[in-house]
């Protein structure tokens, strides 16, 4: 996957840190939380001992978790973990509609871009830097959340 393959800009356990962190809901829509914890334990002991090792285990465990088309039920997890991150900004009646985003997206009778148009919009006026960040649903394709 050429969103992390030799990427150059990854040379220190900062480096990866950081992009792990942007990644966070590209992986929650993809992943299982197996796989997740694996990659957040690599990320943690990346400082730890030999770097280029770990790195390398992290590109081919995020490489494989991208492999594969994200079930609804992955997007659902990633649209309400960062509905989550907004909560307190919100008001009542800007929640109920990003809440009923994501439930239409769930059941199927509204797209993605529903509830990622509210969360962009919201996180922007809010000023949500690390939502803002985001690189999901995917790579190029960025809500920049």
């Amino acid at each position: 996957m050429a969103i992390l393959s030799d990427d150059p800009r990854i040379t220190t356990p900062d480096d990866l840190t950081r992009f792990h962190d942007r990644h966070w809901l590209l992986l929650l829509a993809h992943a299982p939380s197996d796989v997740i914890e694996a990659l957040d334990r690599l990320v943690a002991q990346a400082g730890g001992g030999d770097f280029a090792a770990t790195l390398e285990q992290y590109r081919g465990l995020f490489t494989h978790a991208l492999d594969t088309r994200p079930p609804p039920s992955g997007h659902v997890n990633a649209l309400l973990h960062a509905a989550g991150r907004l909560r307190g900004s919100l008001t009542d009646a800007e929640w109920e509609g990003v809440s009923r985003a994501i439930e239409q997206f769930a059941a199927g009778a509204a797209s993605l871009a529903r509830p990622l148009r509210l969360l962009r919009r919201h996180a922007a006026r809010h000023g949500h830097t690390w939502l803002l960040e985001q690189v999901y649903p995917g790579p190029g394709s960025a809500i920049e959340m």
